[in-house]
C-alpha cells in the first residue's frame, strides 16, 4: 500500500470508491465497532469498516449516550440510523495495516443534477 507524504495512508489502488450495499454493528470489548460491505464499480463486494470520526459524524452520542454508559438495547437502535443513513452513499476505501477502511466523499466531490 502506498503513503502520502505526511504518513496517512492512501487510498488503496484496488478500491478507490465504492457503495455501501450492508451495515452491520457490533460490540468488541464493549466498544461499538461498525462493518459494511461495499461494492466496488467491478461489481466486487468488500467488507471496510467504518472508522470512529466517521461514526461520530453520523450519530448523535451526546442525545443516544448521555450518560457514557448505554444499555446494550441500544445498539438496534444505532444500527437502525446507521442503516438509514449509510446504505447506498457512495465512500472512498483505503487499507491500513491490514484492515479495510471508508469514508464518506467530502462536499467537495458533490455536484448536484441540473435542473429548473
Amino acid at each position: 500500500m502506498a503513503t502520502k507524504r505526511n504518513g496517512a495512508p492512501s487510498v488503496a489502488s484496488e478500491v478507490a470508491i465504492a457503495s455501501v450495499v450492508a451495515v452491520t454493528t457490533r460490540l468488541e470489548k464493549r466498544r461499538l465497532q461498525v462493518v459494511t460491505v461495499v461494492r466496488d464499480e467491478h461489481g466486487r463486494r468488500i467488507a471496510a469498516r467504518i472508522p470512529d470520526r466517521e461514526v461520530a459524524a453520523l450519530l448523535p452520542r451526546s442525545i443516544l449516550v448521555a450518560n457514557g454508559d448505554p444499555e446494550p438495547e441500544l445498539l438496534a437502535t444505532i444500527a437502525a440510523i446507521l442503516k438509514r443513513t449509510v446504505l447506498g452513499r457512495r465512500v472512498r476505501v483505503w487499507e491500513f495495516r491490514g484492515q479495510r477502511y471508508l469514508a464518506f466523499l467530502s462536499w467537495n466531490c458533490v455536484r448536484f443534477r441540473a435542473g429548473g
